[in-house]
């Protein structure tokens, strides 16, 4: 055997015994550019700020997970989608104050409406 059959040999039976390259399973995103891939919010895209909010703090009580490389922090396109599907599962079940009830006018403050109306249709010109 010569040393290149040597190096061929060593070099299959080092990728035989190590796992396959972690980006070719799934890419990271910095935050950047996680922000570009999401859907924007009339026109506006969303900020990286609020992607490190969504991390640190969460939404709905779901936080989006994150990969720490030294100062480097990534996400990825199924960890964004598993964190909107359940901020939107969470948004759905969330308890939501009801809107207080609105009251019906008295017919004290019907009649004046009324007649508001009316006063203002004849300034207009308007035959009541």
């Amino acid at each position: 055997m010569t040393v290149s059959n040597n190096a061929q040999q060593a070099a299959q039976d080092l990728q035989a015994i190590s796992p396959p390259d972690v980006t070719q399973q799934l890419q990271l995103l910095s935050l950047p550019e996680a922000a570009r891939i999401l859907p924007t919010q009339n026109g506006k895209r969303i900020s990286t700020a609020t992607l490190w909010r969504w991390i640190s703090k969460g939404l709905n009580g779901q936080r989006l997970k994150c990969y720490r490389f030294g100062k480097r922090i990534s996400v990825t396109v199924p960890d964004l989608l598993e964190f909107g599907a359940a901020v939107a599962e969470a948004h759905g079940t969330a308890q939501v104050a009801a809107a207080p009830a609105r009251r019906k006018p008295t017919d004290k403050q019907r009649e004046r409406a009324i007649r508001a109306a009316e006063e203002n249709l004849k300034r207009k010109g308007v035959r009541v």
